[in-house]
């Protein structure tokens, strides 16, 4: 049944050897706890899988790209911002652009940054960190993300 229109649905949870009938019957009181607080499962799985898409999406090299558009539209000089991607392209994005941004944790960026601090480039870091900081404010779930700054090496 859906929670909305009380209409009776059918719904399949896989076919038998993929799903075994413990499973199917786990998955079948699921959507029964779902209906009773009144939530249409299968919309729930299709949100649940919405969800998941977009936070896969949602990496830390998209959020840059984001950034650097909404910082070339500002009065940022050309040199200024090719020098702020080069330095992000370098040292950041090898390590955690792929990454999601919810997955993201500090250490990822203190890794990233090791072979600098051994060169002992310190205000390439702070710079590198300034412009990590930024990335992430932009983003709704960055309080999840840090645990330590990066420039706490």
């Amino acid at each position: 049944m859906s929670a909305t229109s009380k209409v009776r649905a059918l719904v399949s949870f896989g076919s038998y050897p993929e799903i075994s009938l413990a499973d199917a019957r786990l998955k079948r009181d699921e959507a029964k706890q779902l209906l009773a607080k009144g939530i249409d499962p299968q919309q729930y799985k299709k949100d649940q899988l919405k969800l998941l898409r977009d936070e896969q999406n949602n990496t830390f090299e998209k959020v840059a790209t984001d950034w650097f558009k909404l910082k070339s539209s500002s009065n940022f000089k050309a040199a200024t911002l090719k020098d702020i991607w080069r330095s992000l392209e370098l040292h950041v994005l090898p390590y955690v652009g792929s990454i999601a941004i919810t997955e993201i944790k500090a250490r990822d960026f203190i890794n990233a940054l090791e072979p600098i601090k051994q060169q002992g480039k310190l205000e390439s870091i702070r710079r590198i960190c300034q412009r990590i900081k930024e990335k992430i404010t932009v983003t709704d779930s960055h309080k999840a993300i840090f645990d330590k700054t990066p420039y706490e090496l």
